[in-house]
């Protein structure tokens, strides 16, 4: 029998498996890092819509979660801006991809249109199933309309939330790289960044290195939430500066 571990030490065993998988996927090819992310995002539209579908079949009355201490505005706009985040990515692959004067601008048009039907549907579904003051008051919003819909019927639901999340990772994985690949072809001391596999059709020292430190941020930070909240300040420093004449 495998021992269960502490939940705090399975998380980031999790993460970290995570990382390495998809980091490995992604330095055995283009085409692999490719389909992975297809697949993933397959997986996550349908997640997303079976939430929706599960709001939708969920018994009537609204039933708001045990009250818990809401995030400080400062802290909870980090997520708002986390969640409108991304888009911008594809210009990172811009120079491999086909056709770019017209394949980029429909991809970010397409890709902002199915992220804006599906975030609205979402949201439909949460305020639908828990009312605003049990949306307020969740501490664990998605799981709960497809709890509720199952409960009756005495079912088992586990969370696909760790499912959702793997896409997010994999995109993250596949163009953070080529931005530390752009920096090493840019200056010296970065040099060994700038070095492209053209077997693979990958950066392959910027996604090692991406990778170890990915993994180390699992290990210090331990949670997800963690994660994005010591690791925002950089992010929009950086976008602060770019944004700055």
């Amino acid at each position: 029998m495998i021992p269960r571990l502490p939940s705090q030490i399975s998380q980031r065993v999790f993460a970290a498996a995570a990382v390495l998988a998809l980091t490995l996927i992604n330095v055995a090819g283009v085409k692999q890092g490719k389909w992975t992310q297809n697949l993933l995002t397959m997986v996550k539209a349908l997640g997303l819509l079976a939430i929706v579908a599960a709001a939708l079949a969920a018994p009537g009355g609204r039933q708001a979660p045990a009250e818990t201490e809401p995030l400080p505005t400062s802290l909870a706009l980090i997520f708002v801006l986390f969640t409108y985040g991304g888009w911008n990515e594809m210009a990172y692959v811009a120079a491999e991809v086909k056709n770019p004067g017209k394949n980029i601008v429909r991809a970010l048009l397409s890709g902002m249109a199915a992220v804006l039907v599906l975030y609205l549907l979402v949201n439909g579904a949460f305020l639908y199933t828990l009312g605003y003051e049990g949306l307020a008051a969740s501490k664990a919003v998605a799981p709960t309309p497809s709890q509720r819909s199952c409960d009756h019927r005495n079912q088992t639901h586990q969370c696909p939330d760790l499912y959702l999340r793997l896409g997010a990772v994999n995109g993250l994985i596949f163009t953070g790289a080529r931005i530390s690949y752009a920096l090493g072809s840019d200056y010296r001391f970065f040099r060994r960044l700038g070095s492209w596999d053209r077997q693979r059709g990958t950066p392959l020292p910027a996604l090692v290195v991406q990778g170890l430190i990915a993994l180390c941020m699992v290990l210090a930070f331990g949670h997800y939430i963690d994660a994005i909240l010591y690791t925002a300040a950089a992010v929009y420093a950086f976008y602060m500066a770019l944004a700055c004449p």
